[in-house]
């Protein structure tokens, strides 16, 4: 009892640690590219996008050492979470204005990555009908991974933005790294200590360990995200917003399975097919949405549109148990 009670204590003041480390992430990354001269896009895409990933990967590793489907869940339910109830957030919030760089580019290899991550997970490379990441599917898409990284520090931006007047200082840039690197570790304390009294609550109502992952954990492990892209946007920092949803759901894909599936075998439930391709889905209708009423734009519309969209996939899981 007093366990759950120090968790629930946590699980509170985490949030507060969360938004001040998103401040700092934002102020460090601003300043950062403003430094370097390179848009806030790529910052927001590469630094901050696999940043606030790293708390999926440490579970999938765990995941995948102790045989379970937590990990999996945790990447599906993040990426989802992510483009329908944080996107639609943030569009609600304010209508999201997309460069024509990033619909060209950017959507397409979000698409792309997640097509090859379903071959990975659905077609062994070794044969058989294993669900899952074997060892030959994790090189696979970690090589994938080393040319997305590898693209995004050569390609030329031409949406070079300069930071917005509350981030636009000159500090020394290694002050800017320190101030990202202290906001991320805000950051993963803060979310860490939510998941963890989300996680004991879910296991006293009797949740099962796919939808711990599919929900609470995913949840849980996408409040950086949340605090980063929602606090972001208040700033008119679009692509800081936008970026760090994208860069993160791509690393989670390709990145994540692709180095935990290096060190164990990943598995899939055949049931996780559907949250696949619930996926796919969700990833085409952003993309449409680009062409779809105010060219290039996310309207408060489409923003709700996406959110009522997550709540009902989450009435279907909850259902399916």
């Amino acid at each position: 009892m007093f366990s759950t009670i120090i968790a629930i204590i946590l699980f509170v003041f985490g949030f507060f640690i969360l938004i001040k480390g998103a401040d700092f992430v934002i102020r460090g990354a601003t300043s950062v590219a403003h430094y370097l001269g390179v848009s806030e896009w790529l910052i927001g895409v590469v630094i901050v996008g696999i940043g606030t990933s790293l708390p999926e990967l440490a579970i999938n590793i765990n995941s995948a050492f102790e045989g379970t489907s937590v990990g999996v869940g945790t990447v599906f339910g993040s990426n989802l979470f992510n483009m329908l109830a944080i996107l639609g957030m943030v569009a609600f919030i304010s209508p999201v204005v997309m460069r024509p760089e990033w619909i060209r580019r950017d959507l397409p290899i979000n698409i792309g990555v997640i097509m090859l991550t379903g071959a990975a997970l659905l077609f062994p490379i070794s044969g058989g009908n294993y669900y899952g990441i074997t060892r030959p599917e994790a090189l696979l898409l970690f090589m994938a991974f080393i040319v997305w990284i590898r693209f995004m520090a050569l390609r030329k931006d031409d949406d070079i933005e300069q930071p917005h007047s509350e981030y636009a200082d000159t500090s020394a840039w290694y002050i800017s790294a320190l101030l990202i690197v202290a906001g991320l570790v805000g950051v993963f304390v803060g979310s860490e200590w939510i998941v963890d009294g989300a996680q004991k609550v879910a296991r006293l109502a009797g949740m099962s360990e796919g939808l711990i992952g599919l929900t609470i954990v995913a949840l849980g492990t996408s409040i950086p995200e949340i605090a980063i892209s929602i606090r972001a946007i208040t700033k008119k920092n679009t692509a800081l917003a936008i970026g760090n949803i994208l860069g993160s759901n791509i690393f989670d894909l390709i990145g994540i399975f692709g180095i935990a599936g290096l060190i164990a075998t990943i598995p899939m439930p055949e049931a996780f097919l559907f949250d696949y391709l619930f996926l796919l889905f969700t990833s085409i209708l952003l993309f449409a949405f680009m062409f779809i009423g105010k060219i290039n734009t996310i309207s408060k519309t489409q923003g709700l549109i996406l959110i009522l969209t997550y709540f009902t996939y989450l009435i279907i899981i909850i259902i399916r148990g």
